[in-house]
């Protein structure tokens, strides 16, 4: 089968791939966020203290969820309208910048943990806090980054 073949694009094209990249690694840190609370959420049981903290924490997570999802369709649009014909790659294809790498394989490191630490512990509530921080500076960064 013969791939359509990807001519150059040029620099606003470009800036909606990388904004399409930002949202759709923002959807996935959140998605993943979202999953990470709401399982320390059902771990607890519903009259703790910390099962509201957590109730509001995945309300906040699904709605960054729905803010970045809205973005990436704007982008989609804003892409259709100005560029129809242009052959792009793969959300996954287009590479991060480097300079938001780090931050990517420390989220990892900090999801890998959570699904380890007990619902609910003190040691919980910190990655969590630590994740949202790591979405924070990767939206961050990245926002610097298309200006």
């Amino acid at each position: 089968m013969n791939e359509p073949r990807r001519e150059a694009v040029g620099p606003e094209v470009a800036s909606i791939e990388a904004r399409l990249r930002t949202a759709s690694d923002g959807i996935q840190l959140a998605v993943l966020e979202l999953r990470a609370l709401e399982a320390q959420k059902r771990a607890i049981e519903p009259h703790d203290p910390r099962f509201v903290e957590l109730a509001t924490r995945v309300r906040r997570s699904a709605e960054q969820i729905h803010e970045l999802t809205k973005a990436e369709e704007a982008f989609a649009g804003e892409l259709a309208q100005s560029s129809p014909s242009a052959v792009l790659s793969p959300i996954e294809d287009v590479p991060p910048p480097h300079d938001v790498r780090h931050i990517l394989q420390e989220w990892r490191e900090v999801e890998r943990s959570l699904e380890k630490a007990p619902p609910g512990s003190p040691e919980a509530r910190q990655l969590l806090e630590r994740y949202e921080a790591l979405r924070s500076d990767y939206l961050r960064a990245m926002e610097e980054k298309l200006g």
